[in-house]
């Protein structure tokens, strides 16, 4: 004799399913989104934009992304770079900031790539983030990150205000 179950277990089940479907999901996408391959096959631009409607899709932030003048080739390794600096502001705005929305602006430039990632979170003081062992960690190997592309990485925040990172990037 087969058992019925009530109603609000069929629809707890189904609801536990969904939810796995969807952690299953944002896992492959999670995973396609470290594989080296595909942020080149997309480029930059596009690789930053898929980041953030992922993160806006989880309900974590608001993710916009601008682009202005006409989008250039960068080699692999910096386009790799500069995305693991966008998703390491990402984080940063998730785990510390308290932000609700986050724009990624991309200005290309004849000779050299801004990319600016600015967020509408608590903002901190960065020479006491900065100057911790541990903390600021995050910030420093942003920092560390631009300068292996040729270029810098510039962190502005003050308390109230959120906090914009500007990488300055050549091209060649």
């Amino acid at each position: 004799m087969s058992k019925t179950l009530p109603l609000s277990t069929e629809e707890t089940l189904s609801s536990a399913r969904e939810n796995v479907a969807r952690a299953i999901r944002e896992l492959r996408n999670l995973s396609r989104s470290l594989h080296t391959g595909h942020i080149s096959a997309l480029g930059i631009r596009q690789a930053a934009e898929e980041e953030g409607q992922r993160i806006t899709r989880a309900g974590l932030l608001l993710v916009s992304v601008t682009s202005e003048g006409s989008e250039r080739d960068i080699t692999e390794d910096k386009q790799l770079i500069l995305f693991r600096i966008i998703q390491e502001c990402l984080q940063n705005c998730v785990k510390h900031a308290g932000a609700t929305s986050v724009n990624i602006g991309f200005t290309w430039y004849p000779d050299q790539l801004r990319v600016r990632v600015r967020d509408d979170g608590k903002g901190f003081d960065p020479e006491v983030t900065l100057r911790g062992a541990a903390r600021g960690l995050g910030l420093q190997n942003i920092r560390n990150r631009a300068r292996l592309t040729g270029g810098s990485g510039i962190i502005s925040s003050k308390p109230g205000e959120g906090t914009t990172v500007t990488v300055m990037m050549p091209y060649e």
